[in-house]
């Protein structure tokens, strides 16, 4: 589990690569009609994007496994590890399931005839924002918790994620309240809780997920090195055995 830091980067890097061939593939705005025709130009853009995401949330569940398996080695699984773990199944599931299903809005809108359909399956996603985010924000304020008790991380970036995994909770709560539609532009969100949540979500989560992959790997690195001096059979061993008073006579 060394290379553990790989997983949040190439989720990082694939959800950020799918978003934005989606984006220039489409607007999700447009009327039905005219997202499907815009779609049929750069379906394969579409598709690829789609995939990248869904990708992009292996990746994700990749990490929240392996990070769950260090916990329990250090033993501290418990209560916030195992809800942290859970939630990090269904949110990895949800955004599986919704790329699969919006990659086949171009069969819709082009074998189907469909640009009603096609433009549905491309915006599900966002009437399950709250709940996803509430997932999210459970996963990294578990880990933040289990982390504080022990010596894999640094105690700050334990405390950041327990507080960013809070925050995120608390504002998917009040999110379907002040954004009930949470499908506008980044441009016209208006009001701090959708920019805190979709800041948090989208930039504070994944970085933070990297910065505990580096600091595991940075760990296991010192680790061996340390194994090794204490195995030698040369200097270390002599370095505990009391020198001999006859040999300096």
């Amino acid at each position: 589990m060394r290379w553990l830091w790989l997983a949040p980067v190439a989720f990082l890097v694939l959800r950020v690569l799918g978003n934005q061939f989606v984006e220039q593939a489409v607007d999700q705005r447009d009327a039905p009609r005219r997202f499907a025709s815009t779609l049929l130009i750069d379906a394969e853009l579409f598709s690829v994007g789609m995939y990248l995401a869904g990708f992009g949330a292996l990746a994700f569940l990749w990490f929240a496994w392996s990070l769950r398996e260090r916990l329990r080695d250090e033993r501290a699984g418990g209560p916030a590890e195992a809800m942290a773990f859970g939630a990090a199944v269904v949110w990895g599931s949800m955004y599986v399931a919704a790329t699969a299903l919006a990659a086949t809005a171009p069969v819709l809108a082009d074998f189907y005839d469909d640009p009603e359909g096609a433009r549905l399956v491309t915006n599900l996603e966002f009437a399950a924002v709250p709940l996803a985010l509430t997932l999210l924000g459970a996963f990294v304020f578990g880990n933040g918790v289990a982390l504080g008790g022990t010596s894999l991380v640094p105690r700050w970036l334990a405390f950041t994620g327990a507080v960013v995994g809070a925050a995120l909770v608390v504002g998917a709560a009040l999110q379907t309240i002040v954004e009930p539609t949470v499908s506008r532009s980044q441009e016209e969100v208006d009001n701090v809780v959708s920019f805190i949540t979709g800041f948090a979500s989208s930039g504070l989560v994944p970085l933070w997920a990297v910065a505990v992959g580096v600091s595991l790997f940075r760990r296991d690195g010192r680790a061996p090195g340390d194994a090794d001096r204490q195995s030698e059979p040369g200097g270390t061993l002599e370095q505990n055995v009391p020198a001999d008073p006859a040999r300096h006579e």
